[in-house]
């Protein structure tokens, strides 16, 4: 059993975006699975491979490892939403169950909806590197990643598992994101959004000192606390900060900037905070020592 005080290490870190077309395929089971895989699944696969090669770790990791991801919103493409309605509107426009029923529904293809799966992005994680010790998934937003940084911390210091892949990820170059940024109370622009995957393997400092492997970053501090508040009345502002200031400072990468920050960051001190749209503070302060 590891100390509860052993500190956190942070072996290897890896980061992907959109905009750099990944490829998941060298790291998939089989290549048929690549009809399966979405945008931020390949983000997701591709920030993973950056990590674990850093930390020295390769498939199979087994069940001492354990998987802890946020995604994002929900991605969705404008055509697939048209194909749901073609046939599924009456004359006047209107949507009609019996028509989708009988026509608007057989437009849909069913593969279409991995790209939207919350849990996909952990589970293909998990199957490309046979990840099978514990796991954690949530979303949306930089609050919740650190929810799951909280339950990687907790499961490995519990002695749950050995190491654990932290993943955060988030595919916002798509209708459906947009539309909920541009509908909320205090809007995003849609030029502000970025699509984007950082993957952070931690481990106690001394399972990392056990396997010989050195730490790129040492978690210093972190803290998380709520806000309750009602979100028929209103919604918290929200606001992010980096020390020094990083490759996210200037933009929204939702649960992913805080995992592709470190994966960048040069040695010295990173101090990260942000007060959140769902009513939670966050703040941590890291070492990077590589």
């Amino acid at each position: 059993m590891p100390s509860p005080d052993s500190p956190i290490v942070v072996t290897g870190a890896g980061s992907c975006d959109l905009a750099s077309e990944p490829d998941a395929t060298p790291f998939l089971r089989t290549r048929k699975m690549r009809k399966l895989v979405g945008p931020w699944d390949r983000m997701a696969i591709v920030a993973a491979a950056q990590a674990l090669e850093q930390a020295g770790l390769e498939a199979p990791l087994g069940p001492t490892a354990g998987l802890y991801t946020c995604v994002g919103h929900v991605p969705l493409k404008a055509p697939i939403m048209d194909s749901l309605l073609e046939d599924s509107t009456d004359e006047q426009g209107r949507f009609r169950d019996a028509l989708y029923a009988k026509g608007g529904y057989f437009n849909f293809n069913p593969f279409w909806t991995f790209g939207s799966l919350t849990n996909a992005p952990a589970f293909f994680v998990s199957s490309c590197f046979d990840v099978q010790g514990p796991y954690f998934v949530t979303f949306a937003e930089t609050g919740e990643f650190y929810l799951a940084l909280e339950e990687a911390i907790r499961s490995l210091r519990d002695g749950d598992c050995r190491l654990a892949l932290v993943v955060g990820v988030a595919d916002q170059d798509n209708d459906m994101v947009r539309f909920h940024f541009e509908r909320i109370q205090r809007p995003v622009p849609a030029e502000r959004l970025r699509s984007g995957a950082g993957v952070l393997v931690l481990e106690t400092a001394e399972a990392a000192a056990a396997r010989g492997a050195a730490p790129r970053a040492r978690l210093a501090e972190l803290a998380i606390d709520y806000t309750p508040f009602d979100p028929l009345l209103e919604e918290p502002e929200f606001d992010e900060r980096f020390e020094p200031p990083g490759p996210c400072s200037d933009a929204y990468w939702g649960p992913s900037s805080l995992p592709m920050s470190l994966a960048a960051a040069a040695p010295g001190e990173l101090r990260h905070q942000a007060d959140t749209r769902t009513g939670i503070r966050v703040r941590s302060r890291w070492e990077v020592l590589a």
